[in-house]
C-alpha cells in the first residue's frame, strides 16, 4: 500500500489500504495510470534475503528472566492474536551468518545501499511507517535508515495516516510515543 501511495503521490497509505483490502484493483491501477506511474520500479528489501539461509530456525538469544528486554522478546517470538509462540522452521537450508562471509546474505546490505546509490539514476529509500511506528524499534529497519543517510540516498517517509500528526489535534499521545 505504501509504495502504490508513494507512486501516486498520496498524503499517507490508509486509502490505499483501504482499496487494496476492498479488492480495487482496477482502481489503483486506474489511479497509477492516471499518474503516469504504473512503469515505476520499486526494490523492496524484504523480498531480497533469503532468510531460509539464515534466520528461520530459532529466535534471539532469550535475555534474563523477568526485565524489559525479556518481555519484549517474549512478546517478539508469540503471534499476538492468540499468543502462541511462532513455530521455527524445519528446513535444512544449511545457515551463513558472518562466520562464512560468502555465503551470508545478512552481511551485504551496506554494500548494495551504496550501489544503488551509485548507480540507479534517481534512487531513494520509501520508508513505509506502519501504524503504531514500530518500524523504529527494529535494528534491521533502523540500519537501513542508518546506511541510506550514510551514502546521502534521499529519503522519503510514507506513513499509514497522517491523522495523528496533524498540528491542529487535541491528542498529543503520538508525539509522546515518538520521544
Amino acid at each position: 500500500a505504501a509504495v502504490i501511495a508513494d507512486a501516486v503521490g498520496a498524503e499517507d497509505y490508509l486509502d490505499v489500504a483501504n482499496m487494496l483490502a476492498a479488492g480495487e484493483h482496477e482502481k489503483l491501477e486506474q489511479l497509477l495510470r492516471q499518474s503516469d506511474a504504473l512503469e515505476e520500479s520499486y526494490w523492496i528489501c524484504a523480498f531480497c534475503v533469503n532468510q531460509h539461509a539464515s534466520i528461520c530456525g530459532g529466535f534471539a538469544c532469550e535475555p534474563l528472566p523477568c526485565t524489559e528486554a525479556h518481555k519484549k522478546w517474549d512478546l517478539g517470538h508469540r503471534d499476538s492474536v492468540n499468543g502462541r509462540i511462532f513455530d521455527c522452521c524445519d528446513c535444512q537450508e544449511p545457515k551463513h551468518f558472518n562466520n562464512s562471509p560468502d555465503e551470508c546474505e545478512l552481511n551485504k546490505f551496506d554494500q548494495m545501499m551504496e550501489f544503488l546509490h551509485s548507480e540507479v539514476q534517481g534512487f531513494r529509500q520509501l520508508i513505509a511507517i506502519d501504524r503504531k511506528f514500530e518500524v523504529f524499534s527494529r535494528v534491521w529497519c533502523v540500519a537501513e535508515l542508518v546506511q541510506a543517510h550514510a551514502c546521502n540516498t534521499k529519503q522519503h517517509v510514507q506513513l499509514y495516516s497522517c491523522q495523528g500528526l496533524r498540528d491542529d489535534t487535541d491528542d498529543l499521545s503520538l508525539y509522546v510515543h515518538l520521544a
